[in-house]
């Protein structure tokens, strides 16, 4: 477990990886990694809200699909990639800031009712 969002970063837990995202959790100090393979550092004890808190570190190879699956698979919202935009590379240096930001940011969608909607946090 990391003890702080600087301990969880592509480069302490996948140096050695083309393909790196990692997510750190404020609240617990939990810190999720995938690296090319995946790696999992710690298992995800409780689906991540929109309103945690986290720090999040991604390489520069990471595409929008790639990083739409892993937060997809952290979080309890369910999340849309935009097909156009799919392949595109996305590199996030995220700290202290929300789930929802950090999804936002990346140009991903939560749903909700069912549609794709963009989701602004408050």
């Amino acid at each position: 477990m990391a003890s702080s969002p600087d301990d969880c970063t592509c480069d302490n837990h996948c140096s050695t990886s083309t393909v790196c995202m990692c997510v750190y959790v404020y609240e617990t100090g939990r810190c999720d990694c995938e690296c090319t393979g995946p790696i999992v550092i710690s298992a995800a004890d409780r689906k991540l809200s929109l309103y945690d808190r986290v720090a999040v570190d991604t390489g520069d190879d990471v595409t929008l699909a790639r990083l739409g699956e892993f937060l997809g698979k952290l979080s309890d919202a369910e999340l849309f990639i935009p097909a156009a935009a799919a392949s595109e590379k996305v590199a996030l240096k995220e700290r202290d800031t929300t789930l929802a930001d950090v999804i936002q940011r990346a140009g991903l969608a939560v749903a909700e009712g069912g549609q794709a909607d963009s989701y602004t946090s408050e």
